[in-house]
């Protein structure tokens, strides 16, 4: 009879053990007062900050840019405008990074691509860029510059795959104590790692962009009398005679009535 007291006893101590544990456990994981390890305040880790969000009305984030922002429209193109929001707490300045990734010639830049506008100490209170930005320090203390001026320059891939233009924005804590190199990319090298321990929030824009093929128009030859050849007269007799839907060029065709060196003389099309 007393053994069985005693292991009855000892089973309610172990399980009351185990249920204070339980509940101590409990209190930490809630950050309740008087809880082991819990957060300070009990408040726990709070609503997250939103995220910084960058846009622009010329195009959708991963979308075609324009062809006005471009090198398609000269070398002075002017930039898009960007805007951007939910700036973080305690941002003292903006820096802006445009980069081509997927560069042609990877030996421009020491980061193996092409840096085509950098804008630094763009003040806290802005909430974006206007468009057609003018090259050079801005009187707000906004710093610029890029692979080929002090300014922004256009996207110009050539005919090809396109390319994906970067447009990168960094909240910051601090101004960035950086002058412009001789070479965009070691100003950007400066940049990134003056902002390093810095950034509050990041807010990234795609655009791509890629120059299209114009291909010439074909050549109507004419004979000395200005009577369109079609490429020449023979391709038309031919097409006419033997049901030809279409004639080949007139370098190329063989006529059945051999009149091609004829033809290829009148037409200056030999």
């Amino acid at each position: 009879m007393t053994r069985t007291i005693t292991t009855s006893v000892g089973t309610v101590l172990v399980a009351a053990a185990i249920l204070a544990t339980g509940v101590a456990f409990a209190q930490e994981r809630q950050g309740a007062p008087g809880g082991a390890g819990g957060r300070a305040g009990g408040q726990g880790r709070g609503p997250a900050t939103p995220p910084l969000i960058m846009t622009s009305t010329a195009w959708e984030d991963g979308g075609v840019i324009p062809d006005k922002y471009t090198q398609a429209a000269g070398a002075t193109a002017p930039n898009p405008a960007l805007s951007w929001s939910q700036v973080p707490p305690g941002t003292q300045s903006f820096v802006l990074i445009m980069n081509d990734p997927e560069p042609s010639v990877p030996a421009k830049s020491s980061k193996g691509d092409v840096t085509h506008w950098l804008a630094w100490n763009i003040p806290a209170s802005s909430t974006g860029l206007p468009e057609g930005v003018m090259p050079g320090d801005l009187p707000d203390g906004t710093k610029q510059q890029s692979l080929r001026s002090n300014g922004y320059m256009g996207p110009g891939a050539g005919p090809g795959p396109y390319h994906h233009y970067t447009f990168t924005l960094y909240a910051v804590d601090t101004k960035i104590d950086v002058a412009a190199s001789q070479n965009a990319a070691d100003t950007r090298t400066a940049l990134i790692n003056a902002m390093d321990g810095h950034v509050l929030g990041k807010a990234v824009l795609v655009a791509r962009f890629h120059r299209r093929r114009h291909y010439p128009p074909t050549r109507r030859a004419r004979t000395a009398t200005g009577i369109p050849c079609s490429p020449c007269l023979a391709s038309s007799v031919s097409s006419i005679a033997f049901g030809y839907t279409s004639a080949p060029p007139a370098r190329t065709m063989r006529c059945p009535f051999r009149w091609w060196r004829f033809c290829a003389w009148a037409c200056g099309s030999g």
